[in-house]
């Protein structure tokens, strides 16, 4: 049986790259999606919206990396609660395509 745990999730290797230069900026004077601090403190609103899928500025995530988004605050200490609240839907864009 194997027993080994996922690996932790990594900020600049697995949660910067799914935002794009164009999502950086369209956000940038209210935060900075590449900055780690920024995306922690602002954790909880990134979630709703790519949760409902009004983020990124050019079509909502597929469920994919929208969860990998979510695991990611997991881990990085938002708690329960907090993962809880967030809509439970399809991250799909309307046309179903994913990004």
């Amino acid at each position: 049986m194997d027993t080994a745990q996922p690996r932790k999730l990594g900020f600049e290797s697995d949660i910067k790259p799914l935002f794009s230069e164009k999502d950086r900026g369209s956000t940038q004077r209210f935060f900075d999606l590449w900055s780690y601090g920024d995306v922690v403190a602002n954790g909880q609103a990134i979630a709703e919206r790519l949760a409902d899928g009004s983020m990124p500025c050019d079509g909502a995530w597929p469920s994919e990396r929208v969860d990998l988004f979510l695991r990611w605050l997991e881990e990085g200490g938002l708690s329960r609660r907090s993962i809880d609240e967030i809509p439970a839907q399809e991250h799909t864009s309307p046309q179903g395509r994913a990004s």
